[in-house]
Order: C-alpha cells, then structure tokens, then sequence
C-alpha cells in the first residue's frame, strides 16, 4: 500500500467544527475535513493499493487503523466508489428482492463474495457491490447512517438543471484517471456511472460510446465537461469532433474553491448541499 498524502499541519482536534468525509474505493481511501463554520475543506489523506478484490476488504481496514485520527469521534459520512453500478429502474426491483438485486447485478459483475447494494439514485435505483465484508466492517467502525453512493450528489446536482434546461444533456467531471458522468433526457436519468481510463483518447472513447448507446442527438444534445484542465484541453476537441455542443461547466466560488484543492466534484456537492 502506498500513502500519496497526508496532511499534517492542520489542527483537527475541534470536533464541533470538523466534519469528516471518507470516500471509500476499491482501491483508495480518501479522507476530508469540512469546516461546518467556514465551509471551508481540508484534503487530508489520501492511500492507495493495487490488490486482488479477495483483498480489498484487508486493503481498507489498513487504511483507516494505520490513522488513528480517522477513527477518532468525529460527526462522520461516508461516499462509496464501486468498481461499476447499474441504474434500473426502481418499479422493478422491490427491496425486498434482494435476490433479484443479486441476479441481475451478478449479470455485470461476476464476483461471487461481494455485498449487494441498492439506494434510489435520482428517479432511478442504483445497484453496485462491494467485496464481501466491506459493508459490516464500515457499519462497525464508523457510527453513521449517512452512507451513500458517491455519484449521488452529482445526480441531485444535476437532475435539477436536467429538468430546468430540458433536451438531452451530459455532464461530465474528470479527474487524472477516472471521470464521472451523468446523462438525461427531458429530466430523467438515463446513466449514471464512473469509469477509470489511461488516456484522454480513451476518457472521450467511453463517452462517445454511451452517447451512442444511449441514443443521444449529436445535433442537438449537448455535453458539458468539467474538471482537470489538461484532460479537458485534449478530451474536449475529441468530443466536438463528434457532437455540435460540447461545453465547459460552470460552477459557483464556493465548489470551484474546494475543487481547485483536490476535493472531488461528488464530495464538494455532498457537504455543500448538506446531503443526508
């Protein structure tokens, strides 16, 4: 396992002013302070590893026991960043199916040790898996109920400009090596997902190809990206080449701010709109 950062300058021993937020990978745990008086983050640690997902369960444990500070008592939530979700359509699946959950899930995701997961995702329902055990060992240590998928803010973001701007629309947010992407028509959700890529030939591959699958109009939909600079500086003639409104987005000071230190786009909107 290796340890890209940690902040150790600041001082976070004020319980009523912190807030931790951990996004939970399969292959990273990254960990950030919120200042609830200021609004202010703090990017504090951030471990990855490379592992079998049989291990990833251990790989996670690591993280946080090695960081004493992490399992101190702070006011806690929790994003999960699974390897992939489906979003179907909730009608179909009543929660208690959890077999059907299974099954269908298990068509995408062959893993046989792996928790099951399912949470409304905008109109839709999201379903995407963790390995086995990661799910009692979060419930266990940190004593939150805020658990959520770590798409769901940028869903509730954007579903609201979705509906107000109507069409068919995506927006997209990159990070070094794994965008987020969002897609809707008139309103609705139609994908939801994070994909990890090696170049930015392959980051606009992988949204060309579910614009296309979507049946998105490459005449008057649009697309709207967001995030790293030079990613965009590449991706962005590559999707223009290919549909007529391909945009930047815009956001407020106070997501560009956070967004600018290295907080991610899901966990900027999660403490910035308070989501429960």
């Amino acid at each position: 396992m290796s340890e890209s950062k940690r902040d150790t300058s600041m001082d976070f021993s004020d319980h009523s002013v912190w807030q931790l937020l951990l996004t939970v990978g399969m292959r990273e745990l990254h960990a950030a302070f919120y200042d609830r008086n200021s609004g202010r983050f703090a990017d504090y640690s951030r471990r990855r590893w490379e592992c079998e997902p049989a291990d990833t369960l251990k790989c996670i444990e690591d993280a946080v026991y090695e960081d004493p500070l992490l399992l101190d008592d702070y006011d806690v939530s929790i994003l999960i960043r699974p390897a992939m979700t489906l979003t179907v359509a909730p009608e179909d699946y009543p929660e208690e199916d959890s077999q059907k959950m299974h099954d269908t899930l298990s068509l995408a995701d062959a893993t046989e040790r792996k928790d099951v997961w399912h949470e409304p995702l905008g109109e839709a329902l999201a379903l995407y898996s963790t390995p086995e055990g990661v799910r009692d060992f979060l419930s266990r240590t940190f004593l939150t109920e805020r658990v959520s998928h770590a798409l769901r803010p940028i869903v509730d973001y954007f579903t609201l400009r979705a509906r107000t701007e109507g069409g068919e629309r995506m927006w997209v947010h990159l990070e070094s090596d794994r965008l987020d992407v969002a897609a809707f028509r008139n309103g609705r959700l139609l994908l939801a997902n994070t994909w990890s890529f090696a170049t930015a030939a392959d980051a606009a591959y992988y949204l060309l190809y579910a614009w296309r699958a979507l049946g998105l109009d490459a005449a008057q939909g649009e697309i709207s990206v967001s995030g790293d600079k030079a990613l965009r500086d590449e991706v962005v003639p590559m999707l223009r080449r290919y549909i007529n409104y391909v945009r930047l987005t815009m956001y407020p000071a106070s997501l560009a701010a956070p967004l600018r230190e290295g907080i991610s786009l899901c966990e900027a909107l999660y403490m910035k709109q308070d989501i429960k």
